[in-house]
């Protein structure tokens, strides 16, 4: 059935295009239900988005969560289980903060071997009668990173090939850093919002 709108007023023009566009908003019914019941029907949600204060807290927890999932799909790629990237959460010695530690395997073994090897040149020192210091000649992290530069260099070398040939570890490393920006972002937000106050 064809109605000609054009002879009715302005009013009833827009009256009529309401309804009609109106009807097809509504969810479907069946003939079973009337109009009220259908308007009363629940519509199902597909997703929510909640928007609120951006802590570093919550940052850092998303960040934490990325690299899980790059980590674990870096370490099924990789075939020299030096380059595994194993995470741990660890405890400073005099501290109660436990933070979280992710480092290579070959990392891990360069600290042991530098450990091992100034286990026999521990040096006895007496400061009187009783008192004793033990001094231990290992290397610092920053040592220990300066003679492990080239296998660092391999690993992030690696991490970009592995990367992209496979697109969900290439999408977990893009999210990662996606998310440590978001992390600047908001610590930056911060420093000047404090300093605006004082």
């Amino acid at each position: 059935m064809a109605i000609n709108i054009t002879h009715l007023s302005r009013e009833r023009n827009l009256l009529f295009i309401f309804i009609i566009f109106s009807l097809t908003a509504l969810p479907v019914y069946s003939a079973e239900l009337s109009l009220e019941e259908a308007l009363q029907q629940e519509v199902p949600i597909e997703e929510i988005t909640i928007t609120g204060p951006r802590t570093l807290a919550n940052a850092r927890r998303q960040i934490e969560r990325a690299e899980d999932i790059q980590f674990d799909l870096f370490n099924d790629l990789v075939e020299d289980n030096e380059f595994m990237i194993v995470c741990q959460k660890i405890t400073q010695t005099g501290s109660f903060i436990t933070e979280r530690d992710c480092e290579p395997r070959f990392m891990k073994t360069a600290r042991r071997e530098d450990g091992q090897a100034s286990s026999p040149s521990i040096r006895r020192t007496i400061l009187g009668p009783s008192h004793y210091v033990y001094v231990v000649d290992n290397k610092s992290n920053r040592e220990l990173n300066d003679q492990e530069a080239a296998k660092f260099d391999q690993l992030d070398q690696l991490m970009i090939e592995l990367g992209s040939e496979n697109e969900a570890l290439g999408n977990a490393i893009l999210e990662a850093h996606r998310l440590r920006a978001v992390l600047k972002e908001i610590t930056r937000e911060q420093f000047w919002e404090k300093r605006s106050r004082n």
